[in-house]
């Protein structure tokens, strides 16, 4: 599958999601495949709109079952820092 057939396909997905979350940054790199990538503000930690938004992800993946997404993969979105727990 080439890199604009999957563009083309997650490009629904993305929509959704990208325009709803302000420290959640939604990538689907294959079709099975999604990354979250977090961005903590003010700083680099869990905050409740962090936690928020994680949850509402998350249920928009489980209530698109026919996505048949396999792998989430959770990171930082912020240079340097490897993990925000």
């Amino acid at each position: 599958m080439t890199i604009s057939a999957i563009k083309k396909e997650s490009a629904p997905f993305l929509k959704n999601d990208n325009n709803s979350y302000d420290q959640l940054r939604i990538k689907k790199v294959a079709p099975s495949v999604i990354y979250g990538y977090m961005r903590a503000n003010p700083r680099p930690c869990f905050t409740p709109i962090l936690v928020e938004e994680i949850n509402r992800w998350f249920e928009n993946i489980a209530s698109q079952s026919a996505q048949e997404i396999e792998f989430v993969i959770d990171a930082s979105d912020i240079k340097g820092i490897f993990r925000l727990g």
